[in-house]
């Protein structure tokens, strides 16, 4: 028999579409990827139903209403594809009060789904939940939830100690639904699980040959129940939740399913659940008010006949009621064996009243485009309770076209508010888009009238009317106050728009299209205006508000709009420039990137902001966006917007080779980092002809063009595309546009003005932070020889990760490293600089631990395992140290035994260039490591050691001696006792000044778990920290403030040379960071705080 076997797709591989194909599932599940392209794949290579599912943090307590908004992009993506959507995952309510919440969101959800004509899979229920002790307090107040979701779904593990315990389990909640509430049955999560965590799968807890029979069982046990479509495997593809992997067996999975004939053929209609004589009876709702109405409803299996309070009535039926008070109704039931029972259902009927409008006014009846509709509600509390509310607040102002989402105040459960809702309205938009608050709660037996107001844009007549809500629970009135609304265009404006151009009506995808817009001020006072400037070029999908130009009330500006548009409207606003004096006339130009291939109208319109549109729907015109045949920009992203001085700015180029010719490239490649004030010339890129290169031009340069310049990368095929990303280091602080553009090198501009955006660079504030944190049960170490082995990594965890927290200002460790990794992207390599100096002979090094406890964090921030790059390039890491890593895929770079990394890069800056001071012998050519240059991001992890028969200390700066192929050439230079030190000159800060360690680095972590007095130093307590080890770690992203603390730890325990931090002294003024000697009040320009854990 066909197998109901499947796979929950987390990621694709180049097999996945092959292994589907081959295999022929029933059912598919993919996680979090929206791609129409590998949907409509899977259904081309296989017919399988496809369960899709999109990951975030909410759960049943927010809306469904949210969550639909926030899977929108989704949806609109894969509309009418025959999806199967999941909602929240895995909720587990823990009280009756909490499953009437989720179902009432599954209800809500289902409901908003079902009017996208798209299909809906709940619960997802975690395996063994229910759990037997909470059935009674959770399943009989899912019959709503259960009927309106189209199918139902579950997750069913097994594990070693109650074994198939949990499979099977769907079969006792679709017998406790009534026979209408049960729907075909999906496992959207299946497999072996012993703990809920990543580390819980079977990899490490059975063989891959028991693992394939467990399986086999759970099919067998599937394929009783033909209501259950399929069951998907967690998990195939994905990056994380690694022990759950299946991509190693999934080969010898197929050959199972082939050889029982492939995939389960789900039959049409789907079949049901269906199970011994069922008798149900129930009240939907079970309490109302009066004057409200509930629905009785009852399937009878098995039955000769059914009466309801005496009426015959078919034993499959429901009837709505209307009961004045609190009324029980039986169900009496005769058996075809002549056996009787009867059934009751009570509906509660609250005594009190509900609250109602006792007026309402909208006014005036007739408006002027721009002009405010008044709102003037009264509400009545005639009942018993308070009645809770939630803003906005009386007299708040929408927009037309806003809603209460888009304006921030989503509906809150229970919350009354009082609502407009109007005639012709979308029926993609919510109902009530305009909603208000009653301003307090109201007691009972008070009013309130609430007042607002819409400011109405579009000419149109059409009816209003006002309604009162408990929010997600129920409209208690609707249709009050009807009011004809008409609003009629401007006339006379003292400003109006005489001429509008956009050319070119046909182009390819990415070029401008530019409109021009002649303005006249027929008035006797200046128009003002506000940003963004004539000649702002918008990307197709930007608005004024993504572009950082919000509204300003009363500005006048030019706006474009186009058919189809969603969302705000006229999206690409531009200003007049400056003041428009009375009788003088302006001409407007702007341009907009188009990047999707269409044919629609766009047309102009004059705003005065939040005041009136003065004029619309002039100079339409039908623009045509055919493929692009040029090389071209397809996309531009600066970020942030708004950055310190001395912090990057970040460029993210798309570009396109639309042309039928190979484009050739040259340096530097992308990634590379310019100091503002460099140019392409000045780094040592000069101009190759016909190479291509995109560019950075700003407002108000002088010199060079686009003098920040990057390469492709490498060859760009017809028809492939690319992303280059760039940095430029701003020091000025200004705002001023900034802009792309691409270039064939000493031939033409292809394209200029790409992107324009504004940024602004503020001073930099604050102090550097040095986050020192000891805790004393890190180690346990008492003179053991293996050190290393006296460590809890629980302990060390929780280290680093109050440390990045606090360094940070974040929550969560996750967020922290987001906060310093911001751009990372799958693909990117992250290095770990570390010390092995002794190579694992049982002096001090480098531990495991700390780096398991850094790799932690970076896999919670999304972090691929393979792009974590751990080095010492010219040491040998010892085996301990590689049987303690807790993350498999993690590369190790050392100098024999593991990947070995080398010193070929042709890259420029991979020599340090180090220029001694007059009599002072040239200090040699040192290269530094390939695994350095080839990664995107650096974490410097020194440990906290002296170095008492050389340089004094190494720390921060002296680890990167290790990551160059000439360490012993530094001595002569940085050791006091060096035959060329000075206290002008130090190569150790020309080391730290190279781009690719200067601009990569983005955290230091320096492991104080153990220390030692110098480079091969055995392990060594501290006085310091009470003659033990000092159990610490140290984070900061100031270098210099870091190695300052930690060599004034160093100098307090043993006799440093003098001189021996003056490399921080020249490094302060060579801008690397802040220098400071510890005074015995502390310090007075780093911000250093010790953390007790």
């Amino acid at each position: 028999m066909p197998s109901k076997l499947s796979f929950h797709i987390s990621g694709y591989t180049s097999k996945t579409f092959d292994n589907l194909e081959r295999v022929q599932p029933s059912v598919v599940k993919i996680y979090d990827d929206n791609s129409e392209m590998n949907v409509d794949e899977i259904r081309r290579r296989c017919s399988a139903l496809i369960v899709y599912r999109e990951v975030s943090d909410f759960d049943y307590h927010r809306t469904a209403d949210e969550f639909y908004f926030l899977i929108k992009n989704s949806i609109d993506k894969l509309r009418g594809r025959g999806i199967i959507w999941e909602g929240v995952n895995e909720p587990v309510p823990d009280s009756t009060e909490n499953a009437k919440a989720l179902n009432k969101w599954i209800t809500r959800f289902a409901q908003i789904m079902h009017s996208e004509g798209e299909l809906v899979g709940g619960f997802s229920w975690s395996t063994g939940n229910p759990t037997p002790a909470m059935w009674n307090q959770i399943v009989p107040y899912m019959v709503e939830a259960a009927a309106a979701c189209d199918f139902h779904t579950f997750h069913e593990y097994y594990n070693t100690w109650s074994q198939t315990g949990d499979w099977g389990r769907y079969r006792a909640f679709e017998q406790a639904m009534p026979a209408y509430a049960r729907k075909p049955v999906i496992i959207t999560e299946c497999g072996f699980d012993m703990s809920g965590q990543m580390e819980g799968g079977y990899q490490g807890h059975i063989t891959e040959a028991e693992y394939i029979e467990i399986l086999k069982q759970y099919d067998q046990l599937l394929l009783q129940d033909p209501y259950v479509l399929g069951s998907t495997i967690f998990q195939w593809g994905g990056s994380q939740w690694r022990s759950f992997e299946i991509s190693a067996i999934i080969d010898r999975i197929g050959d199972y399913m082939v050889a029982v004939g492939q995939g389960y053929r789900i039959p049409h209609p789907y079949p049901l659940p269906v199970f011994g004589p069922t008798r149900t009876f129930t009240a939907m709702p079970a309490e109302i008010q009066v004057g409200q109405s509930t629905t009785l409803q009852w399937s009878i299996d098995d039955a000769a006949s059914v009466t309801l309070d005496g009426v015959l009535v078919p034993a499959v039926s429901s009837t709505v009621v209307t009961p004045t008070q609190t009324t029980t109704y039986t169900l009496h039931v005769v058996a075809a064996d002549g056996t009787m029972e009867d059934l009751t259902a009570t509906v509660t009927v609250a005594t009190s009243a509900t609250p109602i409008l006792t007026n309402v006014t909208l006014t005036p009846a007739n408006v002027a485009v721009g002009q405010l509709l008044n709102v003037s509600i009264t509400v009545t509390n005639t009942t018993a309770q308070t009645l809770e509310t939630q803003e906005p607040n009386p007299g708040f102002v929408y927009d037309e076209g806003d809603t209460f989402y888009t304006r921030g105040f989503p509906d809150m459960a229970n919350a009354f508010r009082v609502g407009i809702d109007f005639e012709g309205r979308d029926k993609t938009m919510i109902d009530h888009p305009y909603r208000w608050g009653l301003g307090a709660p109201l007691a009972p037996g008070q009013s309130a009238t609430i007042t607002g107001a819409i400011r109405l844009k579009t000419p149109r007549s059409g009816k209003y009317w006002a309604g009162l809500v408990q929010e997600q629970v129920r409209w208690i009135q609707d249709n009050v106050g009807t009011q004809v609304v008409t609003v009629s265009p401007v006339s006379g404006a003292f400003a109006r728009i005489t001429q509008v151009s956009m050319t070119p009506t046909k182009l390819n995808q990415d070029q401008l299209l530019t409109v021009s817009i002649t303005v006249q001020n027929n008035g006797n006072a200046p128009l003002v205006s506000q940003g963004p400037n004539p000649g702002f070029v918008y990307d197709e999908g930007d608005t004024f508000y993504t572009r950082g130009f919000p509204d300003t009330p009363g500005a006048f500006r030019v706006g474009v709009d186009f058919d189809g548009r969603t969302g705000i409207d006229h999206p690409y606003r531009w200003g007049l420039g400056a003041p428009l004096a009375p009788g003088e006339t302006r001409t407007i130009t702007g341009s907009i990137r188009l990047k999707n291939l269409q044919s629609k109208n766009y047309w102009v319109g004059l705003v005065q902001e939040a005041t009136a549109w003065v004029q619309d729907n002039l100079g339409k015109q039908m623009v045509t966006v055919t493929p692009a045949t040029s090389p071209h920009i397809v996309s531009v992203a600066f970020s942030p917007t708004s950055l310190a001085s001395g912090d990057l700015l970040r460029v993210d180029f798309a570009v396109r080779n639309s042309g039928a010719t190979t484009l050739t490239t040259q340096g530097p490649e992308p990634g590379f980092i310019y100091d503002e004030g460099d140019t392409f010339d000045s780094r040592g890129f000069a101009a190759v002809a016909g190479n291509m290169r995109v560019g950075i031009d700003f407002e108000g340069r002088t010199g060079i063009d686009h003098p920040y310049r990057w390469g492709l990368g490498a060859p760009l095929e017809p028809g492939q595309s690319t992303t280059i990303t760039g940095y430029i280091r701003l020091k000025n602080t200004q705002s001023r546009d900034y802009w792309a553009g691409l270039v064939t090198e000493w031939v033409a501009w292809l394209q200029d003005h790409q992107g324009t955006q504004t940024i602004t660079v503020t001073p930099s504030t604050g102090q550097p932070q040095v986050i020192h944190v000891h805790n004393r049960l890190a180690t346990t170490w008492n003179g053991q020889q293996k050190y290393w082995e006296f460590i809890d990594q629980n302990v060390v965890n929780a280290m680093v990760e109050r440390g990045l927290v606090d360094l940070t200002g974040t929550t969560s460790l996750a967020d922290a490293w987001k906060k310093l990794l911001p751009n990372y992207q799958s693909g990117q390599g992250i290095a770990i600089k570390i010390n092995m100096t002794n190579g694992g002979n049982g002096n001090l090094d480098q531990t495991i631990q700390t780096i398991n406890a850094i790799v932690r964090g970076l896999v919670q921030r999304g972090v691929q395992p393979g792009d974590v790059w751990v080095t010492d390039p010219l040491r040998t890491f010892p085996p301990h140290f590689i049987e303690g890593n807790l993350y498999p895929g993690i590369k190790f770079y050392d100098v024999t035994v593991h990947d070995q990394t080398g010193f070929t890069s042709n890259d420029p800056n991979a020599i340090i260039t180090s220029p001694t001071p007059p009599n002072i012998p040239t200090f040699p050519q040192v290269k530094i490591s390939d695994v350095l240059i080839n990664a995107t991001y650096i974490i410097n992890v020194p440990i906290l050691k002296g170095h008492l028969m050389g340089a004094g200390v190494t720390l921060g700066f002296k680890n990167w001696l290790g990551a160059t192929n000439n360490p012993s050439g530094f001595h002569p230079y940085i050791f006091p006792a060096g035959v060329y030190f000075g206290l002008d000159y130090n190569p150790l800060v020309d080391l730290n000044a190279n781009p690719h360690i200067r601009y990569k680095s983005v955290v230091t972590i320096a492991d104080g778990l153990f220390t030692g007095n110098d480079w091969n130093s055995p392990v060594l307590p501290m006085v310091t920290f009470g003659n033990q080890t000092p159990s610490s770690l140290f984070f900061a992203t100031d270098p210099v403030a870091l190695d300052s603390v930690l060599c004034d730890l160093v100098s307090a325990e043993w006799s440093v040379s003098g001189g021996a931090d003056n490399y921080l002294r020249l490094a302060e003024a060579r801008g690397l960071g802040v220098y400071e000697h510890r005074t015995p009040s502390g310090y007075a320009k780093i911000d250093s705080r010790r953390i007790e854990m």
